[in-house]
């Protein structure tokens, strides 16, 4: 009986150890090939984030590489397969990108079947990154000499595509960037600037356009939200309307401002209204902003012929929604005119295009007046112009003829989506991205 169940047992453990062999065997088997598995899907994920680092290099160097197609084909000794690399503009949800895609291909040399297996590793540029410019306090395409000097305090972002020119201690309150550089570095004679928030050089340049087609096209729209477009020499009275926000007008007279013919009385507050007056002449410009609206000179300059101001002053009231845009395809000038010789106050967001922000005659040149523009120009806004320009001059640290600045920012405008009806803006260079996707392959562990 023991000899019978001692055999029993025998029997049964040689079947426990003959099953967990098997198991043993087939799972180091299994295993060889997970590991296998693992290795060539490390190997073909590795090739596509090759390409796509390839990719986003040379479009990094040249940001107009698209559309491109590419393949690049490695047969050893450390890498073996191929990359394609694609760039093309794609439309998603009515938002414009710029996509890049890697994918590789790799043949896995396992048995008992090859395998070939592709990953794909795709990058989406936003190419929609347009900014208004007045988030800039100040911004000029060059800065024409004219150096920034000890009297000057300016709040809120200051940026040019040229040189800056320090010579004292101005006082930049937010952060200052130039594509250039200085005309001497911060902390060398005579650039002791002093930058609270910090600057920057060599950033990439922010090109004003080349023309104010959109203003045109909106100022010139029939159909609602219309605009207002003239094609002779306007002169644009600003009047504020009732206590409530928003109901101010704008009366336009095709000569003077008191006996002119009236071609239009706008109310700011009409749904219909898009918020832009245009015209292709010289536009004449004062009164008080109740409202939101564009005034623009399409081919020609913005005279100011005296004060123009907010109805509600968002230094005093924050919550002010009046809102004004001078935009100029040439200049903005200050008239030299009785109203402004004792100094002038502008509220708004100039823009000059191809020149600048100037005063007439700043200078007392010609004519020479007995009572010569002198005194305060006070802007509470933003300017931004092509080429620096001058509104005064000085003997010493004097102020001789002319104005004196007092440029204070408007706090409202470093919102971006808070800027006047069609003011201008520009796509930034550097393209943003705005999504990055890879694919991720599981292998097969039930082998």
């Amino acid at each position: 009986m023991v000899g019978k169940a001692g055999l029993i047992a025998v029997i049964g453990f040689s079947v426990i150890l003959g099953y967990t062999s098997m198991n043993m065997a087939r799972m180091a088997k299994n295993s060889v090939g997970v590991m296998a598995s693992y290795a060539d899907a490390t190997i073909s994920h590795n090739l596509a984030t090759t390409g796509i680092n390839i990719g986003l290099a040379r479009f990094y160097i040249d940001t107009t590489w698209y559309p491109k197609d590419t393949t690049q084909t490695h047969n050893g000794p450390n890498i073996y397969g191929s990359f394609r690399i694609k760039t093309a503009p794609v439309t998603i949800s009515g938002v414009s990108y710029i996509k890049l895609s890697s994918i590789s291909t790799y043949t896995s040399p396992t048995t008992p079947v090859a395998e070939t297996l592709h990953d794909t590793i795709e990058v989406l540029f936003d190419r929609n990154r347009q900014q208004t410019f007045s988030i800039f306090a100040w911004m000029t395409n060059s800065e024409n000499g004219v150096n920034w000097t000890t009297a000057d305090t300016v709040w809120g972002l200051v940026h040019s595509n040229g040189t800056i020119y320090v010579n004292g201690k101005p006082v930049f309150m937010e952060k200052l960037t130039t594509s250039a550089s200085f005309n001497k570095n911060p902390g060398t004679s005579p650039n002791f600037a002093i930058f609270k928030k910090s600057y920057e050089k060599g950033v990439a340049k922010k090109d004003l356009p080349t023309d104010l087609s959109e203003l045109n096209t909106a100022a010139g729209a029939l159909v609602p939200p219309w605009g207002k477009k003239y094609t002779t020499d306007i002169w644009v009275t600003l009047l504020p309307g009732t206590g409530s926000n928003n109901d101010g007008k704008a009366v336009v007279r095709n000569s003077s401002f008191t006996t002119g013919t009236t071609n239009d009385t706008i109310s700011l507050s009409n749904p219909l209204f898009n918020g832009v007056i245009g015209g292709t002449g010289d536009v004449h410009v004062k009164g008080t902003v109740d409202g939101k609206l564009t005034i623009s000179a399409l081919t020609k300059d913005i005279i100011v012929e005296d004060e123009v101001r907010y109805e509600t002053n968002p230094q005093v009231t924050p919550s002010s929604d009046d809102l004004l845009g001078l935009v100029a395809d040439k200049y903005v000038r200050v008239a030299d005119n009785a109203a402004n010789r004792g100094g002038v106050a502008i509220d708004g967001c100039v823009f000059a295009r191809a020149n600048g922000f100037t005063a007439d005659n700043y200078n007392n040149t010609s004519p020479v007046h007995a009572t010569p523009l002198f005194g305060e120009l006070r802007v509470l806004g933003s300017i931004v112009q092509n080429t620096r320009g001058a509104v005064g001059t000085i003997s010493g640290s004097t102020l001789a003829t002319g104005f004196s600045k007092r440029y204070r920012y408007d706090d409202r405008l470093a919102n971006p989506a808070f800027r006047p009806p069609f003011f201008p803006g520009y796509f930034t260079k550097t393209y943003a991205i705005a999504n990055w996707w890879e694919s991720f392959r599981v292998p097969n562990i039930n082998q």
